[in-house]
């Protein structure tokens, strides 16, 4: 096939929008020995100015930066005259890109560190310093001309705080650990991402295992944070993930599939439900039952979907493996995020179906729920869908429970939902008025953070139950905007109600969600 249709062929431009990060990329940031400072030139050169075109230009920065370290001369004199003035012309044009390159890439990064891993207090930012290709000191021989070779130098400022004042870093590299320092190189390519040609039709974002230095937690963070994003480019681009850690792909598709997306009803209502998903799932494996060990791609069906497969076909293991795998998720996307994890050896890791069916029972007690119809799960676990996903020979299979768990207990637990009604933004405080009318009739304003997620669950009865979060208790407004001495107060938010309706003489309200509503 040929793809050679000339400078403004769709490949060619899908190519300039484009752009794939893998780990290798990053760790090039930091090759420097600990006695010198970091200079990304020979980077910017080899994995960015590449793919990157100053504004107006057609060519690249590299096919840029080429023409200007090509002097201008004939045999053994260098040219003079216009020939000349157009050479300094654009070896000024250049220097200037460059600068303006790196100062919208400094300024992306920093928001990046911002939004992905600043809790909220920027403590760390990146400055990108670029030593020009200088003509106001050139000098002719008669044969060259001669430049210094230009540098991009990378440093830090870190916030010292007994100082109350940031510091320089010079050479991160012996300062920072390579967790640091992979968030500050990621920071850096995202940064120039922003920058990539916004014309194109076609334009994927790949990034391969680029984290896999990060611990788990990090790895958290840049995860959420680019599914997240609201913000272009991300959402332009087509993306996709490659790893070969099979625990992170499991995470990553956990949270994939378990994404909300705030919407407004008929009513006017804001509501949260399951964010419809167009991402694929692939695992790709070396097949070893061939003569010739070949690549099998197994396309990413759900669970659910692979379960009926392998009835059909009497593989009864396999099926019951996969509701198993579907059991746990289903619980999961149920469950509030923080009762679906434990922690192992340091590191954040899933629950698996006793620990998550266990937490669901402990759920349903808390709000006063029957666990009953899902009493089954427990049994079920034990003598099909653990056994045999381990391939315990002379376990019985028995068809009329695998389709029981297909066609009763699968349905009850997709049929239990969860909203977070108000949510917790990384970094940013969250800030809820509640509205409330007291027994003279003067209705009045309370402002509350909010310190948890308020989330609503639906149980299988359709009966809906709401979180008792941590908040805080600000202040108290009436209609006309005046503040009336109040003291602060932490506590759970039904604490909180009980406070406010003693205070206003009323019956506290049964339905506390209409009483809130969340500030932009």
């Amino acid at each position: 096939m040929n793809t050679n249709w000339g400078a403004n062929n769709p490949i060619s431009i899908a190519n300039l929008g484009s752009d794939f990060i893998n780990y290798k990329l990053l760790h090039n940031f930091f090759q420097a020995t600990h006695k010198d400072e970091i200079n990304l030139w020979e980077v910017f050169l080899r994995d960015i100015f590449p793919f990157f075109q100053p504004q107006g230009r057609s060519e690249d920065f590299l096919k840029l930066i080429q023409k200007c370290q090509a002097v201008p001369h004939t045999g053994k004199k260098v040219v003079s005259g216009r020939v000349k003035e157009q050479f300094i012309a654009e070896v000024d044009f250049l220097n200037n890109a460059i600068d303006t390159f790196l100062t919208g890439i400094v300024e992306q990064a920093n928001a990046l560190l911002d939004s992905a891993f600043s809790e909220g207090e920027r403590r760390l930012e990146i400055e990108l310093e670029y030593s020009n290709i200088q003509n106001e000191r050139l000098n002719f021989d008669g044969i060259r001309w001669d430049t210094i070779k230009p540098k991009i130098r990378l440093t830090l400022k870190i916030w010292d705080e007994r100082a109350q004042n940031y510091i320089t870093i010079r050479r991160p590299q012996s300062f920072l650990n390579e967790a640091r320092l992979t968030r500050v190189a990621l920071a850096v390519r995202i940064g120039a991402l922003n920058s990539r040609l916004e014309q194109a039709d076609f334009k994927v974002l790949c990034l391969d295992d680029m984290l896999i230095s990060l611990d788990m937690s990090n790895r958290m963070q840049v995860l959420k944070w680019l599914l997240n994003s609201p913000e272009k480019p991300y959402n332009s681009f087509q993306i996709i993930l490659l790893t070969h850690d099979k625990a992170f792909y499991e995470i990553t598709k956990h949270q994939i599939e378990g994404r909300q997306v705030e919407k407004i009803d008929e009513n006017g209502t804001p509501k949260t439900e399951p964010m419809k998903t167009d991402w694929k799932f692939w695992e790709l494996y070396n097949d070893e039952f061939h003569d010739l060990n070949q690549p099998h791609l197994a396309t990413g069906n759900s669970n659910l979907e692979l379960a009926e497969k392998y009835f059909r076909d009497f593989e009864f293991a396999a099926c019951a493996n996969h509701l198993r795998k579907e059991c746990e998720r289903l619980i999961r996307i149920f469950l509030p995020e923080n009762q679906t994890w434990k922690w192992v050896k340091g590191e954040p890791a899933l629950k698996l179906l006793q620990e998550l069916i266990e937490e669901l029972e402990n759920h349903h007690k808390v709000f006063g729920k029957d666990f009953r119809p899902f009493k089954n799960l427990g049994l079920y676990k034990n003598i099909l869908m653990n056994p045999l996903s381990h391939d315990s020979q002379g376990t019985s299979v028995f068809q009329h429970e695998l389709r029981e768990i297909m066609d009763d207990l699968i349905p009850k637990l997709q049929s239990l939902k969860s909203e977070k009604k108000i949510e917790i933004e990384r970094g940013k405080k969250c800030l809820v008025d509640l509205r409330i009318t007291d027994s003279a009739g003067m209705e009045w304003v309370y402002k509350i953070e909010f310190l948890e997620h308020l989330q609503e669950f639906t149980f299988l009865d359709n009966d809906k139950a709401i979180t008792n979060p941590r908040c805080l208790l600000i202040d108290r407004v009436d209609t006309s905007g005046k503040n009336e001495s109040f003291d602060k107060r932490e506590g759970k938010l039904n604490d909180i109600f009980k406070v406010i309706s003693k205070k206003c003489t009323i019956t506290e309200p049964t339905d506390k969600l209409s009483c809130l509503t969340k500030n932009p």
